[in-house]
């Protein structure tokens, strides 16, 4: 897959503000926010809807860059959420068995119909594990996939160093994580109308992951050789039929994590406060694709291999 030049590409969006004025400030509570709602079986099934099958389209593009996976070949889909890695790797490779394991009883429960109904269990094992204490013998996997999950995990080291040491010799662990997220400057500009004195909010699987080196370092913390490590950009576009529906999908995003910390009450909401951005100032954010309205989002792939 042809790749963009990292060192090119620009940094995370300020919003406009000065380089000393953007300290953003990643709020613990929005963190929790998250995990309490895809830790629920409700959140978990709204997930891939919510985000417009952004991640889908992210695993798409890590599946293609990873190397080609042989016939026989055990694959671990690691916080495999509701099971987009997994399905995307069976429309593409049906001679495969995937360990698919995830620490949230939620996310669970919606990945197991999933394969009933599509025909896959004999494909496809699923457990309850934690990424940072897998409970696998060293050295099975040919391949492991942790798609927008490591930046979640309580040691993100552990969860590198488990990584490496599951995977066979010449295996490669395939990883993701947010760069960019192009509704961030919208709720900063939301933000200015109901906290104007506080730091941009930064949203907490952003926050020091949209650097390249977080990344690497993990990595290399886990037992990756530095010169093992590929690092890429991929582009994907959130895109909705129209600014209301836009509207609609991102409250679907950004309520749960927004749960107590803003009241937005006056405005109409969320939705509200969001359709006022795009109505008054659209042309600043959004993208128009295919006849539909939408925000750029950036991910990095890690490839690193054992």
């Amino acid at each position: 897959m042809a790749t963009p030049d990292v060192q090119a590409l620009p940094r995370a969006e300020t919003n406009g503000l000065g380089a000393a004025e953007y300290n953003p400030r990643p709020s613990s509570d929005a963190l929790q926010n998250i995990k309490e709602s895809w830790n629920s079986k409700a959140g978990a099934a709204s997930y891939e809807q919510r985000t417009l099958e952004c991640s889908r389209d992210i695993a798409q593009h890590l599946i293609f860059a990873a190397p080609q996976i042989a016939p026989g070949s055990r694959v671990l889909d690691n916080a495999c959420g509701t099971g987009i890695v997994t399905r995307e790797l069976l429309k593409t490779y049906s001679d495969v068995h995937i360990d698919a394991v995830d620490f949230s009883d939620g996310m669970l429960d919606v990945i197991q119909p999933m394969l009933e109904q599509n025909g896959w269990t004999d494909r496809v094992s699923t457990v309850k594990m934690n990424g940072i204490s897998l409970q696998f013998e060293d050295g099975i996997f040919d391949v492991s996939f942790t798609n927008f999950a490591i930046f979640f995990f309580p040691d993100p080291n552990k969860g590198a160093k488990e990584l490496y040491r599951t995977l066979k010799p010449g295996g490669t662990a395939c990883l993701t994580a947010w760069q960019y997220f192009g509704w961030l400057p919208v709720l900063h500009k939301i933000q200015k109308t109901v906290k104007p004195d506080d730091p941009p909010f930064a949203v907490p699987m952003l926050a020091k992951w949209h650097e390249k080196e977080t990344m690497v370092e993990t990595l290399k913390a886990g037992g990756f050789l530095s010169s093992k490590i590929r690092m890429s950009l991929q582009e994907v576009m959130y895109l909705d039929d129209n600014i209301e529906e836009l509207a609609r999908s991102l409250t679907g995003l950004m309520e749960p994590m927004m749960k107590g910390i803003w009241d937005l009450g006056d405005q109409g909401g969320m939705r509200g406060a969001l359709l006022r951005v795009f109505e008054t100032q659209g042309d600043r954010f959004l993208v128009r694709k295919d006849g539909k309205v939408g925000l750029k989002l950036v991910a990095w792939l890690a490839l690193a291999t054992k």
